[in-house]
């Protein structure tokens, strides 16, 4: 989960717009009988080359009605007041988005933008996994497939992007923006990235309704999280020496998901509660005396990279759940 990086983004003239609209679409729009609609709906992307490429990549090949519908709900004045995202871009976003062939794509194209630059795909793996995201798979092997195939299809429609290896994936800022919002729509997720103000985290009443919190960057952490709808958390700090609070996961006994990086695990006796844990995974992790582990019964998943153990105990060898 790498810090934001900037891309470049230039707002084209209404030809060059057009042009580069064109071109992913087809020459044949300028002698079909949609070329009026074709031309407004790529207007509504405001010039901004990522939107174009997004909308005309979803818009290719398919029938009048279906750009007749595009731009009746483009031309919606939008409902986000995101800060940083232009309308434009945003509805053309949210847009793609709503016509993902599938639930499984949504889910996993919302996970995709917690997770930063150049992100593992290993990782989204685990994490996909451990929060049982596809229905009907049984196997490691047949859960990677699945996402292999969705990231692919996420890809063709522009809403990722290749990492710097074939081992990982990325998203445009815009995109991870706008994912961002859709996923916190009734408050279900929360996102702080590489802050260091502990100010900046919320009051229990703000995430107690969190399904996903992804915080990386925190300077302090709260005594005790009280989100008992929690199935997702990806935490890390800067700070090496950094300590999660003693009672912390108190009250998270729902969580299903559980990424650290960069913590200091030597004394956590609250991590014996997390009961429905299905995926642990720490990185860059102080740990002490793992023997609290061994309490994590429906543990399927425990992925340790680069962490300091003292030592492996005999009760790791409860988990009998582990693939």
């Amino acid at each position: 989960m790498d810090a934001k990086k900037s891309f470049q983004i230039g707002v084209l003239e209404h030809e060059e717009a057009w042009h580069f609209f064109k071109k992913i679409i087809g020459d044949g729009v300028e002698s079909s009988d949609f070329l009026p609609i074709a031309t407004e709906v790529a207007k509504k992307c405001g010039g901004l080359p990522i939107a174009l490429r997004t909308l005309a990549t979803s818009l290719r090949n398919k029938p009048q009605f279906v750009w007749e519908d595009a731009l009746r709900q483009l031309s919606k004045p939008s409902s986000s007041n995101f800060k940083g995202v232009p309308a434009t871009v945003y509805s053309t976003i949210e847009w793609s988005f709503d016509r993902l062939q599938s639930e499984d794509h949504k889910q996993t194209f919302l996970l995709c933008s917690l997770m930063g630059h150049n992100a593992p795909l290993e990782l989204l793996l685990l994490f996909a996994m451990g929060l049982g995201l596809f229905h009907g798979v049984n196997t490691v092997e047949e859960t990677r497939n699945r996402l292999l195939t969705v990231v692919s299809d996420l890809k063709a429609s522009c809403l990722l992007l290749d990492g710097n290896t074939n081992k990982q994936f990325d998203m445009h800022d815009l995109i991870s923006d706008v994912a961002m919002s859709i996923a916190s729509r009734g408050n279900s997720v929360f996102v702080l990235r590489y802050k260091h103000d502990s100010n900046d985290w919320p009051d229990d009443e703000t995430v107690k309704e969190c399904d996903k919190i992804s915080c990386f960057g925190m300077s302090e952490l709260p005594d005790q999280l009280k989100c008992p709808k929690l199935t997702f958390l990806g935490m890390g700090s800067k700070d090496p020496w950094m300590k999660i609070p003693t009672n912390f996961f108190k009250e998270t006994k729902n969580l299903k998901v559980l990424y650290l990086l960069g913590m200091n695990l030597s004394s956590l006796p609250s991590i014996s509660l997390l009961g429905n844990l299905r995926a642990l995974c720490l990185r860059n992790c102080v740990l002490g005396d793992m023997a609290l582990f061994g309490e994590l019964k429906n543990l399927e998943i425990l992925n340790i990279i680069n962490s300091d153990i003292e030592m492996l105990p005999e009760e790791i060898g409860q988990l009998t759940k582990l693939k």
